[in-house]
């Protein structure tokens, strides 16, 4: 059981071809940018609380 935030980051074309580029060229993929036509949204979580549950 958590509890916390989660928060919606908003990412525009630019900001998500740089994010998305990024992670391919960690894992060794090949990555087009004109392929990110609109922009994502990531979600993070910030838990504040959590408890275990046997």
């Amino acid at each position: 059981l958590a509890t916390g935030f989660l928060t919606e980051i908003k990412l525009n074309v630019a900001q998500t071809r740089r994010y998305k580029a990024s992670l391919a060229k960690r894992s060794g993929e090949t990555f087009e940018l004109g392929s990110v036509t609109t922009g994502m949204s990531l979600y993070q979580v910030s838990p504040t609380g959590v408890r275990i549950l046997d």
